[in-house]
């Protein structure tokens, strides 16, 4: 089996076997890759905390006919804090649900994969998941190449348009005078956008709450 090492966050996973998880990696220069964990779920795992959702990891993985085997893991960042507060988690779970649905398997994607990490890091200082969860939507769309014209979307709300700029900005520096209804505003319309473009509808993703 040949060996090749990955820097990737975890998505998603879920368990296999008598004691063996499937993670879900978006990896930064191989995309989305489905891998098995050996003994995962075991208290004795060599892996520990290291295939918890959000885990941020350099990872070995060995080919494999079906699902490419996890050898190593080191750890690079665990976002626990995201754990511990309600809002927080479900915010970076929506994100990388987002993530999940929207890439195929092993498409490099540079970009979103530094939009991921990026939201996942200010996710951890912020107070207010809300905002970072639409700046997420729309930054998506930006790196995605579906981004409506300014006069489109004025059309949907007059104010889209400065709304839409200052959620482009960087996820620390965003300024605070968005009000309710603004995010609600934009939250809507990127999600439908974002549906409308992929095929998938994530309307149904539960947003940040």
């Amino acid at each position: 089996m040949a060996l090749y090492n990955v820097e990737s966050i975890n998505i998603r996973s879920r368990n296999t076997g008598e004691a063996d998880k499937i993670i879900t990696l978006f990896s930064k220069h191989y995309g989305k890759i489905h891998a098995i964990a050996k003994g995962g779920r075991r208290p004795t795992s060599k892996f520990g905390g290291r295939l918890e959702l959000f885990s941020y990891n350099h990872m070995q993985l060995a080919t494999a006919r079906t699902l490419d085997i996890i050898s190593q893991c080191e750890m690079i960042e665990s976002f626990y804090k995201l754990r511990e507060n309600r809002e927080k988690l479900n915010a970076g779970f929506y994100m990388v649900k987002l993530i999940d649905i929207i890439t195929e398997d092993r498409q490099k994607n540079d970009e979103l994969f530094e939009l991921l990490l990026g939201a996942l890091y200010a996710l951890g200082s912020s107070t207010d998941a809300n905002v970072l969860c639409r700046a997420f939507e729309v930054k998506l769309c930006d790196i995605e190449g579906f981004m409506p014209s300014e006069a489109m979307l004025e059309r949907k709300f007059k104010k889209l348009p400065l709304i839409v700029g200052r959620l482009l900005g960087d996820f620390e520096s965003i300024p605070n005078d968005l009000t309710e209804r603004d995010l609600e505003i934009s939250g809507r319309v990127f999600r439908e956008l974002i549906s409308e473009h992929t095929g998938k509808d994530i309307r149904k993703v539960r947003a940040a709450i």
